[in-house]
């Protein structure tokens, strides 16, 4: 059974980060331990969290670590950060695809579009953006 506060813990201490101005070193520094705590105490609401926070890319790039799957229409697809490399992660459940953008709002939402146009492709899915997950938000 997961546990639903772990976002009520990361989300006080990510806006307090944020309204500090912390440094984007400082918030990964203080948001990644604390993230690996509470998914290891079975948080299971992270997806709230990303879609809190989903204009910081920083924050986002803590919560990706473990990778976020998007479901496709025969296959799903894995978004996530590699820490180490410090760029977004896309790979595909099938083995036929396997990229990697820059750490920035467009390198994610690059990827997303990726994914989408990729399911289409190869695995018969009707190319729809997962919009929920894009950073960079279209002016209305």
């Amino acid at each position: 059974m997961g546990w639903a506060s772990g976002g009520e813990y990361f989300d006080v201490v990510a806006t307090a980060l944020i309204k500090h101005e912390a440094s984007d070193e400082l918030k990964r520094a203080v948001l990644t331990p604390l993230m690996k705590v509470l998914r290891d105490g079975d948080w299971d609401t992270v997806d709230e969290s990303m879609y809190a926070f989903r204009d910081d890319p920083v924050i986002l790039s803590v919560l990706y670590e473990d990778g976020v799957e998007i479901e496709g229409s025969e296959n799903e697809s894995t978004i996530g950060y590699d820490t180490k490399a410090d760029v977004w992660t896309l790979t595909c459940s099938a083995g036929d695809l396997s990229e990697r953008r820059p750490p920035t709002s467009e390198g994610h939402d690059e990827l997303v579009r990726t994914w989408a146009a990729h399911d289409a492709q190869r695995h018969g899915g009707d190319g729809t953006v997962a919009e929920w997950m894009l950073i960079v938000r279209e002016a209305s």
